[in-house]
């Protein structure tokens, strides 16, 4: 009896465990797929490209998915490969990824790159004067963002300059812990990834070259997994 009683709880909590896993990815899912609409639909008005806006929810959506799904089997399989360091760097790590990302859903929906196809130069300027000038900063400049060159800039500008406060904070969390190869192997994945936004930069000549714009997406993508990693890793073995 005690037997049974003992199997048929481990059971239930087992199957509830798995019912919240599968429900929350089912829900997330689902909202992904609903944003999808949402974005797709809104290059079917008045212009035949998304909202850039609309565009990187879609992709945050999918990546918190994503994340979600990771974070379960990292909790589950006990793999723990990132060094813990002092500090709240690699939680400041993760939030500025996080950030880049989207900007790089603005950047790929507005099509910024073709509006400053060159680095380090934004065209002529090093900042384009357009983003100090008071008047662009409007809420209709920041709705239609396709109006002028202003939001584009700013984007673009924040893109770049994310891109290297990553680089510096990585390499300042990490700075004792290089013997770690997954750290190494992290610095190259951040030194690639921006090497492939200045390489998709410089050829968006009158169009955005796809292989490169995909291959800096998924790095991008391999970037924010890895630094969830890193904070997923810190925390089990704190909890541990």
């Amino acid at each position: 009896m005690f037997f049974f009683h003992f199997t048929t709880s481990f059971l239930l909590l087992a199957f509830l465990a798995l019912f919240r896993v599968v429900f929350l990815t089912v829900t997330l899912a689902g909202f992904v797929g609903l944003f999808g609409w949402i974005m797709v639909a809104s290059g079917l008005v008045d212009r035949p490209w998304v909202n850039a806006y609309k565009l990187s929810v879609h992709l945050g959506l999918a990546l918190i998915t994503m994340a979600f799904l990771l974070y379960t089997i990292l909790k589950n399989a006990d793999i723990s490969v990132f060094p813990i360091v002092t500090g709240k760097w690699p939680f400041v790590l993760l939030t500025l990824v996080s950030f880049q990302i989207l900007l790089g859903g603005m950047m790929s929906g507005m099509k910024a790159a073709l509006v400053y196809p060159s680095f380090p130069m934004m065209n002529q300027f090093f900042i384009d004067p357009i983003i100090f000038n008071l008047d662009f900063w409007r809420l209709d400049n920041f709705v239609h963002y396709d109006r002028s060159a202003f939001l584009p800039a700013l984007v673009q500008f924040l893109h770049r300059c994310s891109a290297f406060a990553i680089m510096a904070v990585f390499l300042y969390a990490a700075k004792n812990s290089f013997a770690n190869s997954w750290i190494r192997s992290f610095s190259m994945v951040i030194l690639l990834q921006i090497l492939l936004g200045v390489t998709t930069l410089v050829l968006s000549k009158a169009r955005i070259p796809l292989f490169w714009g995909v291959a800096h997406q998924a790095i991008g993508i391999v970037c924010l997994l890895l630094s969830f990693k890193w904070v997923v890793d810190i925390k089990l073995k704190q909890t541990s």
